[in-house]
């Protein structure tokens, strides 16, 4: 049988150890280390980067190591710093990368074909038998088709009614 173990929580004096070692920090730090990076304004980002190049020395190490004493704060901290990790990993990448390239080279000869009176399992085997196996299918030449009659009619301005 397992002996009974209390819950872990935080000890009154590293809450106040805790409070002292915030207290003696620059409000940027301590501000970065309760609310994140990004809540830093754009003159405490500057007071950091120049502390930065100063090279004085960052007080994390001391800071994660009396917050992994206070069990709520600690997974406070990590649930921030792995939201500000991903949102630097998504830093320049595009929002909806680009999907596959569309066949408006095919669009032309599509109607060619069709108007010439092929139907569209006939125009795809034509096309697939002059661009490669694969190129097309019925019911991809059917869209490719429909959606140049659809852009056809959205770019026709409507009558006038004068």
């Amino acid at each position: 049988m397992k002996p009974f173990c209390a819950p872990r929580t935080a000890i009154p004096s590293v809450i106040r150890l805790l409070a002292d070692f915030l207290a003696a920090l620059p409000s940027y730090q301590r501000k970065w280390f309760e609310q994140g990076f990004s809540s830093l304004t754009a003159d405490e980002q500057s007071e950091w980067s120049n502390d930065v190049i100063a090279g004085k020395p960052e007080p994390r190490g001391e800071y994660e190591r009396l917050v992994s004493r206070i069990p709520a704060k600690l997974r406070k901290y990590r649930q921030r710093e792995a939201d500000e990790s991903a949102r630097v990993r998504l830093m320049g990448i595009p929002a909806n990368p680009p999907g596959r390239p569309r066949k408006d080279f095919l669009r032309a000869e599509v109607e060619h074909l069709r108007e010439s009176g092929l139907s569209y399992p006939r125009v795809s085997m034509r096309i697939n038998r002059e661009h490669g196996e694969g190129t097309t299918t019925p019911e991809s030449v059917r869209a490719l088709s429909k959606s140049r009659r659809l852009k056809a009619r959205k770019t026709t301005p409507p009558p006038d009614k004068t």
